[in-house]
C-alpha cells in the first residue's frame, strides 16, 4: 500500500470549553400567564372596555373585549361566557 502525505493541521493553544455552561429555564404554567394578562387588562391598563384581546380556548378563538371577570370565568362584549381554565392563550391586541 502506498504511503499518503500528511495533512497540515494547526495546533490549538487555547482552552476550549464548549457546552460547559448550563441554563435552567423555569416556565410558568399557562394558568399563571392567563391570570397575569387578565390582571393587566383589569388593573394595569384601566380601560378594560376598550382593550381588544385575542382569546384562544381549546374549542374556539375569540377576538373581543372583556366586560366582566369572576374567579372562574370572564364575560365578553358579545355576552359569551368563557371559563378561565379553558383558556390556552390570551394576548392583548392594539
Amino acid at each position: 500500500m502506498k504511503k499518503l502525505p500528511k495533512i497540515y493541521h494547526s495546533s490549538i493553544n487555547k482552552k476550549i470549553n464548549n457546552n460547559k455552561e448550563m441554563c435552567v429555564v423555569e416556565e410558568k404554567s399557562n394558568s399563571e400567564k392567563v391570570e397575569d394578562v387578565l390582571k393587566k387588562v383589569y388593573v394595569g391598563l384601566g380601560r378594560k372596555y376598550n382593550t381588544k384581546v385575542l382569546i384562544e380556548t381549546k374549542d374556539k378563538t375569540y377576538f373581543t373585549t372583556l366586560i366582566s371577570k369572576s374567579n372562574e370565568e370572564i364575560i365578553t362584549e358579545e355576552n359569551k361566557i368563557i371559563k378561565i381554565k379553558d383558556i390556552r392563550n390570551i394576548t392583548i391586541k392594539k
